[in-house]
């Protein structure tokens, strides 16, 4: 008798270990929790302040196309950010990317906007410099970036044409938009980036005319959102 009460005793001593394992286990698991859960916080936080500035931003351009008329130019916001998508057919010659006199003048009013946007002058504001201070002390940069894509039906260029396919006329005509739009601005050319998709990425099918009008196009996307940088980057 005295034997297996002994061996009971040793078999809780060993297995004791057990309890307190499973209770650092519990805490590790809470914490890691608690973690997660103050990070999404700070992550909704920080969106939801992205995604207003991309609202005001909108907001300012919608007033700037109504008020102006700038009929070649289309507004949209959706959840990648500003879409102006550009009708090329009142905007660029038939097989041609400089822009025509009308375009010129509507990217030049919208284009004047762009250096006054709050998006783009965050250190100007009040709320702006607390969040990018911030932003930078946790090794983040705000990069907001206006992107010029440039593309085209599926209609084959002209034999006698200089250009040798559609992927160099879209990139070309997203080109001189964007050389437009720097002007205008007088903004920092590395806030742009261009690119021509030729007719790779079509709004419908290419049956009809007015379906490749459609898809003839180019669209400016502005676009915002917090980036991790090295230590030694952030600014």
């Amino acid at each position: 008798m005295p034997q297996k009460i002994f061996d009971t005793a040793a078999e809780r001593a060993r297995s004791i270990w057990l309890l307190s394992f499973g209770d650092m286990t519990t805490l590790l698991i809470t914490f890691f929790v608690m973690v997660l859960a103050l990070n999404y916080s700070t992550i909704s936080r920080v969106q939801k302040w992205v995604e207003g500035e991309l609202d005001h931003a909108y907001e300012v351009l919608s007033q700037v196309v109504a008020e102006k008329q700038l009929d070649l130019i289309e507004l949209y916001r959706d959840s990648q950010g500003i879409l102006i998508r550009i009708k090329t057919d009142q905007a660029f010659a038939s097989g041609a990317y400089e822009p025509t006199l009308a375009l010129r003048y509507q990217l030049l009013e919208i284009g004047r906007e762009f250096r006054y946007l709050r998006l783009f002058n965050e250190w100007e504001q009040p709320v702006g410099r607390v969040v990018l201070k911030d932003a930078r002390a946790h090794h983040s940069r705000f990069q907001p970036e206006i992107s010029v894509e440039g593309h085209t039906d599926s209609d084959s260029i002209a034999p006698w044409s200089p250009l040798k396919n559609n992927w160099i006329l879209s990139a070309l005509r997203a080109q001189s938009v964007m050389e437009q739009l720097v002007y205008a601005s007088a903004m920092d050319p590395n806030w742009f980036s261009v690119t021509g998709y030729g007719d790779t990425r079509p709004l419908v099918p290419n049956d009809s005319p007015e379906h490749k009008a459609m898809n003839r196009r180019v669209e400016i996307r502005i676009t915002a959102a917090f980036v991790s940088v090295e230590k030694h980057d952030v600014q």
